[in-house]
């Protein structure tokens, strides 16, 4: 059995910081300014100038600025491997992270399918692969990558995989059960990075079966792993508002904010607790009159939850599900703003009935019922 590397906890870090919220230019700024203060970044830049032809140097700075939040600096770090027609295996995971993270999915799929050519046996693709496939809510392809996982890497982290594609196309109560069985039993045996993701996984697979209380239960368990997730953060945070407790989210966002995703829902929780002064919404407004969010999820709530602007939320939702950003809080969302604009959703109800999305927030959208 494969050993879990720091490349595959890497890997996870960077699936959990960036899933739910394209990259914004105010997010990249801040990425950028906190690499500058490390010392670990100036050494390895100064490093890869000396040696250019340093791979594991240049992939090692890669990872850092990834687990940092900067995909231009990421990206810088392969530049000399980045158009070459027969790369390194390692420098083809790393650039299919870095257009997942920015979400060009089709182009990260390509890279991946490269790669898995290369070494049938690369977990650490299998598992990017199948993430990705999940997102642009192809399903059958997202379980089909999973299950090369197993025999390949820990039970946990292939248990994981397959329960999150599986939970999705209509087997989520199996998948919950099954996956909570194994968490059960197995906590420990893998990296906090690890546990964290798993955890999530399975607080998502509850709040898409309805299980609000398990839900919360699973969340916190996933910040005992690693209480500095930023993805696991965000979307807990996400789910407190939406669970109707804007204090909860509040205090648990508030400490320390970091990108959008967390500016969006204390801007949700301002309006939500009728605050006097609402410093995050005005932050929001701010940024999108500048040209940021206009292609994120965050933009879209933004403009339908804050703004009451509908029209310009299905805009920007329906423009994010033609881009293939089709999980189901993206397909939930395009779809409440359809409806607030009075918009023709056809096309996303149709795709909703014909997936086998199973998610007891969007039952009331398919056009089977």
């Amino acid at each position: 059995m494969k050993s879990f590397t720091i490349p595959f906890a890497m890997l996870i870090t960077v699936f959990l910081v960036t899933a739910v919220h394209a990259h914004s230019d105010h997010d990249e700024e801040a990425a950028i300014q906190r690499l500058d203060q490390t010392k670990d970044y100036h050494a390895l830049s100064q490093k890869l100038t000396e040696q250019p032809a340093n791979i594991a140097c240049a992939c090692e700075l890669s990872r850092l600025c990834l687990k940092n939040g900067s995909t231009s600096l990421a990206k810088s770090a392969l530049s000399n491997w980045w158009k070459m027609k027969s790369i390194p295996q390692e420098i083809l995971l790393l650039k299919a992270t870095i257009l997942q993270r920015d979400h060009h999915f089709t182009e990260a799929l390509e890279e991946l399918v490269l790669l898995i050519n290369k070494n049938p046996r690369h977990a650490e693709a299998w598992l990017m692969k199948s993430t990705i496939h999940a997102i642009c809510g192809d399903y059958g392809e997202a379980y089909t990558s999973a299950i090369p996982l197993f025999g390949m890497t820990s039970p946990v982290i292939a248990s994981t995989a397959t329960a999150n594609a599986l939970s999705l196309s209509g087997k989520a109560t199996e998948s919950y059960e099954l996956l909570l069985s194994r968490l059960t039993k197995q906590n420990n045996a893998d990296s906090s990075d690890v546990r964290c993701w798993a955890w999530t996984v399975l607080a998502e697979i509850a709040v898409r079966l309805g299980k609000n209380d398990e839900a919360k239960s699973h969340f916190e368990e996933a910040l005992a792993a690693d209480p500095n997730n930023r993805y696991t953060r965000a979307t807990f945070g996400e789910f407190l508002i939406d669970s109707g407790d804007a204090i909860a989210a509040w205090r648990l966002i508030r400490p320390a904010v970091s990108g959008e995703a967390e500016t969006l829902i204390l801007a949700l929780a301002e309006k939500e607790l009728n605050k006097p002064n609402r410093p995050y919404s005005a932050e929001l407004k701010h940024r999108f009159a500048s040209g940021e969010l206009s292609g994120s999820r965050s933009a879209a709530r933004y403009f339908l939850d804050i703004a009451n602007d509908p029209a310009k939320a299905w805009q920007i939702a329906k423009s994010n599900w033609d881009a293939l950003q089709r999980e189901p809080a993206d397909t939930l969302l395009a779809l409440r703003a359809a409806k607030a604009a009075g918009a023709d959703a056809t096309e996303i109800k149709d795709w909703l009935s014909n997936s086998g999305t199973a998610d007891v927030r969007l039952s009331e959208y398919s056009t089977k019922n």
